[in-house]
């Protein structure tokens, strides 16, 4: 688990990407705009809480997280979700609250994951 909640940090730093055992990562309430498309390479995560920060996208290969269990993404900016979300096959829980620029419903949403078992959280 690593947690660097409210740190103010606006990037990655190159070496984040060489922890490859890493499944539960904490980077709410910093200065994030983005995530870089490295995140593919911590194939173990499980968690990610994102909430508080300041994305406006995800980039696709947030979809080779093959162990993602829970995305939170609430209270940023977000204006689309990518479509290869839809193949995280084992993603439980989706928190998309509080993004008011975010172009898209949750049934939108919902057929990205077809018949899967999924709770997401959405502003109306």
């Amino acid at each position: 688990m690593l947690d660097i909640t409210r740190n103010k940090i606006s990037s990655f730093p190159k070496e984040f990407w060489d922890l490859k055992n890493l499944e539960v990562l904490f980077l709410n309430g910093n200065n994030l705009s983005n995530l870089p498309e490295d995140i593919s390479e911590l194939e173990k995560l499980s968690i990610i809480d994102l909430n508080n920060n300041l994305l406006t996208t995800l980039p696709k290969e947030i979809g080779q997280l093959e162990n993602l269990l829970t995305l939170s993404l609430s209270s940023n900016k977000l204006i689309s979700i990518p479509d290869e979300i839809g193949k995280l096959k084992k993603l439980r829980r989706l928190n998309l609250w509080n993004n008011p620029t975010l172009k898209t419903t949750e049934d939108n949403i919902r057929k990205l994951f077809r018949n899967q078992d999924i709770t997401i959280e959405i502003s109306p």
